[in-house]
């Protein structure tokens, strides 16, 4: 798919080299498939439910992203003064602003749309959870998108196939690629829609994202997140959090710390955030870039990764 787009026969080798972690160990997928349908009677306050229980496993830390900005303030009203975190908003304060009070606010939970996250780059305990309401099919109106479904078409293809899917896909790695950031991160990727279980293209998009270990059953969650406490009382909701770094992509990444050495003190961290808000905007890098029928919820308690 991806040489398709780029007009390169099949022909022509390729390599795909795999990337230098641990996803097994490292992530967990959720897919609940108990959730209604996209659009469906009660879509909303299962949806609010749904991610209430997730970021409170979590202890906050979590990105809620959504595909419509309907979506993500219906979600946050509903939350808003449930949650024990602080509730953040996307429009309420610039972008740079809130990445800055999300993480000296932690535990605290961001309520974005879906583009929210592209360019954030939120460094070791930060954000360990990202929760997505929908599979984030690119938006039919989209002029781009248009003109190009309108081509395969013409051709007698499926757009949705040969486009939606690929996009879709693409959009889902990028989620984990914000969540697992190095060989000592960890956290839960949640995908709200029972879709990616009960249709056929689910699997498709499920085989494109890297291989971390799935589930169906929130206890799972549960216990993921039990043990990530365990292995780091700083992230349990009891104990404080030292402000940690927030970079931008348009930021050069800062070296990695070598093992036995200390990392790079925070305060001084804050301040080259600061410098670089306050800076002219660099232009921005590019880089490299059995479906079940039944949609009976699953049942309580452990449930095993499948």
């Amino acid at each position: 798919e991806f040489t398709a787009r780029l007009g390169i026969a099949d022909t022509v080798p390729t390599l795909r080299v795999p990337g230098a972690f641990d996803y097994e160990r490292q992530a967990l997928l959720y897919l609940p498939r108990h959730l209604p349908a996209p659009f469906a009677a009660g879509r909303e306050h299962a949806v609010a439910t749904e991610i209430a229980r997730l970021v409170q496993a979590s202890a906050g830390g979590a990105f809620a992203l959504f595909s419509s900005r309907r979506g993500m303030r219906d979600a946050h009203a509903r939350l808003q003064s449930r949650l024990p975190f602080t509730a953040l908003l996307q429009g309420d304060e610039s972008r740079e602003a809130l990445l800055e009070r999300f993480v000296d606010a932690q535990p605290a939970v961001l309520f974005a749309t879906m583009g929210f996250w592209q360019g954030v780059d939120l460094p070791g305990d930060v954000l360990r959870l990202v929760i997505l309401d929908k599979i984030p099919f690119p938006p039919p109106d989209d002029p781009l998108f248009a003109a190009r479904a309108a081509a395969v078409e013409a051709e007698g293809g499926s757009s949705f196939s040969r486009l939606s899917v690929p996009a879709a896909a693409l959009a889902l790695r990028q989620g984990f690629g914000r969540l697992i950031r190095s060989q000592q991160d960890s956290g839960v990727v949640a995908i709200l829609d029972p879709r990616m279980v009960r249709r056929g293209y689910g699997k498709r998009l499920v085989k494109a994202l890297p291989p971390a270990a799935r589930t169906q059953h929130f206890d799972d969650v549960a216990h993921f997140f039990a043990r990530f406490h365990a292995d780091r009382p700083a992230a349990a909701p009891a104990q404080p959090r030292a402000p940690a770094a927030v970079r931008l992509d348009r930021q050069a990444p800062a070296p990695a710390t070598p093992p036995g050495e200390p990392r790079t003190d925070v305060r001084q961290r804050v301040a080259q955030l600061q410098q670089l808000i306050a800076s002219p905007a660099r232009a921005p890098r590019t880089r490299a870039s059995s479906s079940s029928s039944s949609d009976e919820a699953p049942a309580k308690g452990q449930g095993e990764l499948w």
